[in-house]
């Protein structure tokens, strides 16, 4: 007499093989059993409230007036959608072409930021989000 288990145990047998071997193989070998923790920003990254604030500091300074981003402000000025994606634009060359663009740029057009009228945490969080308009 034979038995009809014998396939059925066969079958679930290899699934289970089969299912072992794939988790096996996914997981890291030095990572089994430990839960992945988010990963943090870099060390003096900008935080999303950080880029959030530079956005308010560019609207209260009437910045969109004369700079496009995206399909928003005006022409005078150089187009700003992706300069964070510009190498040569760091943040230490953004900082100072705000603070004094004369010196810097050699133009009349654009006002000065000097720190009485951007301090020098709200020009961090300008940078900030100018650096994030890629």
């Amino acid at each position: 007499m034979t038995s009809n288990k014998t396939p059925i145990v066969a079958i679930v047998l290899s699934s289970l093989v089969l299912f072992g071997a794939v988790s096996v193989t996914t997981a890291a070998p030095d990572q089994k059993g430990k839960k992945t923790k988010p990963a943090k920003p870099a060390a003096g990254a900008p935080t999303k409230e950080m880029i959030a604030a530079g956005k308010k500091i560019y609207d209260a300074n009437g910045c969109g007036a004369c700079h496009m981003v995206g399909d928003k402000g005006g022409k005078l000025g150089p187009d700003l959608t992706h300069i964070g994606a510009d190498k040569k634009w760091s943040a230490a060359k953004l900082t100072a072409v705000i603070r004094d663009p004369k010196k810097e740029l050699k133009t009349e057009k654009m006002p000065a930021y000097p720190a009485d009228k951007i301090s020098d945490k709200e020009i961090k969080t300008l940078v900030a989000y100018l650096g994030s308009l890629k």
